[in-house]
């Protein structure tokens, strides 16, 4: 399927140099594995005859879904079996039957728990990426954004010939619970590169609006190697599903804005990870905000670190489930 997919985006944009956004993978990924089948079913089947809700509608007992969505009791429902859905898949990526969702300790098992029960319309909101773009804009200003050049809800809609020959493409959808209630929608952004064809991606791992560390990629069309920073541009000894990068990266000039952005944006939450590019013109471009980095599955070497950053999440009261 994944071949499939790119050749049939090459064959639709006549020839131009398009570069597409690591998350058309992951919708791939998500679709092959099934990940929240039964939970993502429930949920869009909810939404999609939310409006038909009335006495006569809901007294067909010929309809059992629609039923269901009639019931009071069905937002319950669609709550266990997506919380069992989670479950079963943590415990068969991370080989742990083990996991107590109720009592997590680690840092993916955090992760897990705030899937569950710390969803909120501002978090579907900053997943999005395009409405991301408007709080961004609030936040710390428009000149962080990399330029929009469209955005459309189906690939039909796009007049190619309009474009760069050089894009930058993001799908606006994902794999966690914040992501079902986004509206799909296709997003192009100026191209940006630096001068060696690649452009680093600085990735801020802040708990409760305070920067930790931060993640650099490196060699993103080649070879992706990781490594990660204090917040004095100090190494640590510490990787997640990367190889380690052995070569120092150097720091930074803007290092100090890079953070008090960060921190600017991730203030109120338990843990965010912001992510930002840094041009040859020491330029910052905004990336995305994840409040589940690595889906919470990331293979932490030493494994230690998970237990490390998982006592500085703090863990907020429950939420109830957003639908």
């Amino acid at each position: 399927m994944y071949l499939l997919m790119l050749s049939y985006f090459r064959n639709i944009c006549n020839g131009k140099s398009i570069f597409f956004s690591i998350l058309i993978v992951v919708a791939l990924i998500y679709e092959v594995e099934g990940k929240f089948s039964k939970c993502e079913k429930l949920i869009k089947s909810y939404h999609s005859q939310n409006t038909t809700r009335n006495n006569e509608y809901c007294n067909n007992d010929s309809i059992y879904d629609f039923n269901l969505i009639c019931n009071e009791n069905y937002s319950n429902y669609i709550f266990k079996v997506c919380k069992e859905d989670l479950i079963r898949w943590y415990k068969k990526k991370k080989k742990n039957n083990d996991f107590d969702i109720e009592n997590p300790k680690t840092y993916s098992e955090k992760i897990q728990w705030m899937k569950l029960y710390d969803n909120s319309s501002l978090k579907t909101q900053l997943s999005d990426k395009y409405l991301v773009r408007g709080w961004i804009n609030e936040k710390i200003g428009e000149k962080y954004l990399i330029p929009l050049l469209g955005v459309w809800d189906s690939f039909d809609e796009i007049n190619f010939d309009l474009l760069p020959d050089q894009i930058n493409y993001a799908f606006s959808f994902g794999f966690e619970f914040q992501y079902l209630n986004i509206q799909p929608k296709i997003i192009a952004e100026k191209y940006i590169e630096n001068i060696n064809g690649d452009v680093d991606d600085y990735k801020v791992f802040c708990f409760n609006g305070k920067a930790e560390s931060i993640a650099v990629y490196s060699d993103r069309k080649t070879n992706v190697k990781m490594s990660f920073y204090d917040l004095n541009w100090n190494k640590l000894d510490y990787t997640s599903s990367y190889p380690l990068n052995k070569e120092m990266v150097p720091k930074p000039k803007n290092l100090k804005l890079l953070i008090e952005l960060a921190e600017k944006l991730t203030e109120g939450f338990p843990h965010v990870r912001v992510d930002f590019y840094i041009l040859n013109d020491n330029t910052i471009k905004f990336g995305e905000m994840t409040f589940s980095s690595s889906s919470g599955i990331g293979r932490w070497k030493p494994i230690q670190q998970n237990k490390i950053f998982g006592d500085l999440i703090k863990l907020p009261p429950k939420k109830p489930f957003i639908l």
